[in-house]
């Protein structure tokens, strides 16, 4: 069985990226390379608007298509049971790296 590989970016590892002229990690990178709107909208039209140089980096590799902007739909409901420290948790990154 072959597998598609997908990455789903947030916006640090792609301002990052840009900042130390590492761009070029996601050309090579296998796979689809997506964000989602809103990470696009913090990095390139707010990035733009700061005058960060890696928003014009990071809307050169959209408009290549070498990443795509994909609407992300969840059906995540908060659950009233949960407590402070489990919500924040399950909205951690650490958690979803792990």
């Amino acid at each position: 069985m072959k597998y598609h590989k997908i990455w789903v970016f947030d916006s640090s590892p792609v301002i990052y990226l840009n900042k130390v002229g590492l761009a070029w990690v996601l050309e090579e990178l296998e796979g689809e390379k997506i964000v989602p709107p809103a990470v696009y909208e913090q990095v390139v039209p707010r990035g733009k608007a700061r005058g960060d140089a890696d928003a014009l980096l990071t809307e050169r590799l959209v408009e290549q298509g070498v990443i795509t902007v994909v609407p992300v739909e969840s059906d995540f409901k908060f659950e009233p049971s949960c407590t402070k420290a489990n919500w924040t948790y399950l909205r951690s990154p650490l958690r979803r790296a792990g």
